[in-house]
């Protein structure tokens, strides 16, 4: 299962440093890959356990749309093939096989209600840089939890 973090700053200037060390905290979760990814507002790091796209193309925190969002993310979607199939039928392209980039195309064409699109178990951090707008999501299935 792949780790993610995450850290968003309303002023830059609180801005506290973030490293691939602070996965260290995450490394006995992957043994893939990791990642970090950085600007003025967010911080994001990513341990990778690759299962779907055995390719550099899922690195994560991923990038897309020139860099307008970025994602970290954990889980799996399913359905990705039929969400990759309706997207691409709204003229949207895909350069991999992950869900990662599934996730950001189905974000770029129906915000926030992508989330309806997915049938999985998967939570993410996403940000828009152009808006400057974080959304984080975790898929809606129940849980339920027993105490004695």
């Amino acid at each position: 299962m792949c780790g993610i973090l995450g850290r968003f700053y309303r002023q830059p200037a609180h801005r506290s440093s973030f490293t691939k060390k602070d996965l260290t905290t995450l490394a006995h979760r992957d043994p893939d890959g990791s990642g970090v990814y950085s600007d003025s507002h967010i911080q994001f790091g990513h341990t990778r356990l690759v299962i779907i796209d055995l390719t550099e193309g899922g690195h994560q925190p991923m990038t897309y749309e020139g860099g307008r969002y970025v994602i970290t993310y954990n889980g799996e979607v399913y359905n990705y093939l039929e969400v990759r199939a309706e997207l691409q039928a709204k003229r949207e392209r895909f350069v991999d096989n992950s869900y990662t980039e599934v996730l950001l195309s189905a974000y770029k064409v129906w915000g926030r209600e992508c989330l309806s699109h997915f049938r999985g178990m998967f939570a993410f951090a996403l940000w828009d840089g152009r808006e400057k707008i974080p959304f984080l999501a975790r898929d809606q299935r129940a849980e339920s939890v027993q105490t004695d």
